[in-house]
């Protein structure tokens, strides 16, 4: 008997909400659009830069491309990332420089409909107000879904674009 397995296309995944990504920082959980990120990757061997601010870990040589690393908690305002074996980033650009956002870990890409989105309420950080479209109840958990309109707005005293 032959076996049938059906892929799923990205349309057909997306079909019921906006992809998103579902990584971890110190313990919770949050969601990014997806469509923002390139890749994901290993953290592999970063070079430190002398006087940088303070969200930036560094720069990475990525295949040949310069990429700054960015701690995506501070980035954020909510701490900082935790060096962990399980530590990957996030690779994005921004009116063309390239960017590796790090993270504790990076769960899955799943569809999240984001009109169902519950609203922030007090219990997020106040420097995350206006940062996130809100929360979204997963498999018993609360995902904190970072609005893509936001990701790249740097806090005063970080990297520029």
């Amino acid at each position: 008997m032959e076996k049938r397995t059906t892929k799923k296309t990205f349309e057909a995944e997306n079909s019921d909400g906006t992809l998103t990504t579902i990584f971890t920082m110190d313990g919770v959980r949050y969601g990014l659009d997806a469509s923002l990120i390139q890749e994901v990757v290993r953290v592999g061997e970063i070079t430190r830069v002398h006087n940088a601010p303070s969200d930036i870990i560094g720069v990475r040589n990525l295949r040949g491309k310069i990429i700054t690393v960015i701690d995506l908690a501070a980035h954020l305002g909510t701490g900082c990332y935790k060096t962990g074996k399980n530590n990957r980033l996030i690779l994005a650009e921004s009116n063309g420089d390239a960017y590796g956002f790090m993270v504790d870990s990076v769960l899955e890409a799943i569809p999240v409909d984001y009109t169902s989105l519950l609203p922030a309420t007090g219990n997020i950080p106040v420097k995350l107000e206006g940062r996130i479209k809100g929360l979204w109840r997963y498999n018993g958990d609360i995902v904190t879904i970072i609005d893509s309109k936001q990701f790249f707005i740097w806090q005063e005293g970080q990297v520029s674009t």
